[in-house]
């Protein structure tokens, strides 16, 4: 309710213009948000935010799991250390969001993804509680890529799309992000929980590789 109430009185009742790409269903409509759909950016940027989709969802679908089953943690730490994981996004999230606002997506995107690749291949071969907790501090840094993504696709769209394009590509990428548990689980079921690990950094580094790729929005 706290929030509900902040909102109404801080956000603008419109945010953006007042025409729209899909003001009314026409081909002419639909040419021109497919065409836009198919910018190099935008293709980039959404192929970067399946991968690292894929991440976070299998990630924080097993990690409990993981830490119990291979670990070897009562349920009660690994719940604490999987809410310590969490609690980090409060530090994590401005962090991220400041390196993008000042770096722009190609210098700070890089160095967040690295951690995170260097922090899931160290994982498996973590053991103890305390560099397990140093270990999840350092995979927390999963939970900030999309305070520098998101912004960079939205920007990315023109002004009378960006609601659509935004809607249209979350819908996209977290269709295809729900798949990745059952992948990993089928992993973990076959005694590979700590060469998922290592497929799921593989997929991160990929993510990383492609940000080379994305022009800065200023250049375009």
């Amino acid at each position: 309710a706290l929030v509900a109430i902040g909102l109404r009185l801080v956000v603008p009742e419109r945010t953006s213009g007042a025409t729209s790409a899909v003001d009314s269903v026409s081909l002419e409509t639909v040419r021109y948000v497919l065409s836009e759909l198919r910018r190099p950016e935008i293709v980039t940027v959404t192929a970067i935010q399946i991968l690292t989709y894929c991440v976070w969802q299998a990630f924080t679908g097993f990690y409990p799991t993981y830490l119990i089953q291979i670990k070897g943690f009562s349920q009660g730490v690994a719940t604490g250390l999987f809410s310590a994981f969490f609690a980090m996004g409060i530090l994590v999230q401005p962090l991220t969001g400041r390196l993008y606002d000042r770096f722009g997506i190609r210098k700070s995107l890089p160095p967040v993804l690295g951690v995170v690749v260097v922090s899931l291949v160290v994982l498996p071969f973590l053991e103890g509680f305390w560099p397990i907790v140093v270990g999840t501090v350092f995979l927390s840094s999963i939970l900030g890529y999309g305070t520098i993504t998101l912004p960079y696709m939205t920007s990315a769209f023109p002004a009378d799309m960006q609601g659509t394009g935004l809607g249209f590509l979350r819908t996209v990428y977290m269709t295809i992000g729900a798949v990745s548990p059952v992948l990993f689980g089928a992993l973990a079921d076959r005694d590979y929980f700590d060469e998922a690990y290592l497929v799921l950094a593989g997929f991160v580094a990929v993510a990383t590789v492609l940000t080379w790729w994305l022009p800065a929005l200023s250049e375009q």
